[in-house]
């Protein structure tokens, strides 16, 4: 019986859970500073430290959905801030670097993904999950390392946040495709159906984006009270991301969406200045979620497949990216 349990404590698990993390963050972190190593990775290495060392099991707290649960907030808050900081003024005037080569980036890499899956025997629905995947790369992650050098201004900075910004416009359409392509009916009708439910929750995001959202914000700022605006710019992330997962798509989808829509209101700066500070804690929450779902002991019994499509997916992505950037 965990320790805890057995003292008579009736503490949630998720509670413990995310006390541990950010404890052991804080443990990682101070040790990696003074070596001077990238906050990201200790992030991960935690995760997967925390969730192999044994100590879930020990506190009760072993629980998949726990962790799941952990992972999906993580998600959703990251692609919120993600979504406050998009900027149609940035995509004009990354207009080259977005479409001329992100899309050459993202369209290579779809396409080497899904040879790739195709070369491992698989249906065309995993290889374009797969093809979805390596097109993929972190904004957040990229920006915090170009800033972490002191680049982030730098020409390859700005190349890099062009990609980047077209990758996220992607991820929206692979986020609206994953669910069917995962679903035991997936087929032509029921991609077909989910890209229906896209466009209607874009236009309907639109639409509240002019009409509904703008009011209560107004409405909201009017009582002067900080709090309260905070609160309401949280739950609307939170209730666009539950309408979108009601809708059979992604919560991350509608997260994302809400910090859109957030950041083209006049009350943008005003959010940003709540919540970005929030930002780095979404982004702990996320890595160290990620490293908690990942098990050591399956990793070693595929550990010469993973060293090798590890090193491959560097090579190629770098070649792709490479081409993409001249």
């Amino acid at each position: 019986m965990p320790w805890m349990l057995a003292a008579g404590g009736d503490i949630p698990p998720f509670f413990i859970l995310l006390t541990i993390v950010l404890v052991a963050v804080v443990i990682v972190s101070l040790v990696l500073s003074k070596f001077r190593q990238s906050l990201l990775v200790g992030y991960f290495l935690c995760g997967i430290l925390i969730s192999n060392s044994g100590l879930l099991e020990w506190v009760g707290v072993e629980q998949v959905g726990v962790i799941d649960a952990l992972a999906e907030i993580g998600v959703v808050l990251l692609l919120f801030t993600l979504g406050i900081e998009f900027s149609i003024k940035e995509i004009k005037a990354l207009r080259r670097p977005v479409f001329v080569g992100g899309a050459s980036q993202v369209g290579l890499c779809v396409a080497a993904g899904v040879l790739g899956g195709f070369l491992l025997g698989l249906n065309l629905s995993q290889s374009l999950l797969i093809g979805f995947a390596f097109s993929l790369s972190s904004t957040a992650v990229s920006m915090k390392s170009f800033q972490e050098m002191g680049l982030p201004e730098s020409p390859q900075a700005r190349t890099a946040l062009g990609m980047a910004i077209y990758q996220d416009l992607a991820a929206i359409l692979f986020m609206v495709l994953i669910p069917p392509l995962l679903s035991d009916e997936g087929g032509g009708v029921t991609v077909l159906i989910a890209l229906v439910k896209g466009a209607l929750f874009t236009a309907s995001i639109i639409g509240l984006s002019r009409r509904g959202f703008p009011q209560m914000l107004d409405a909201v700022a009017r009582t002067r009270s900080r709090e309260l605006f905070t609160i309401t710019v949280i739950g609307l992330c939170a209730g666009v991301a539950l309408v979108s997962g009601l809708l059979g798509l992604s919560p991350a989808l509608g997260a994302f969406a809400a910090g859109i829509v957030v950041s083209e209101s006049i009350y943008s700066h005003r959010v940003l200045s709540d919540i970005l500070p929030f930002k780095d804690l979404f982004l702990t929450v996320f890595f160290v979620s990620v490293g908690l779902l990942v098990d050591i002991n399956k990793m070693m019994n595929y550990w010469p497949f993973i060293l090798m499509a590890t090193f491959s997916i560097i090579l190629l992505k770098g070649v792709i990216v490479a081409l993409a950037a001249r």
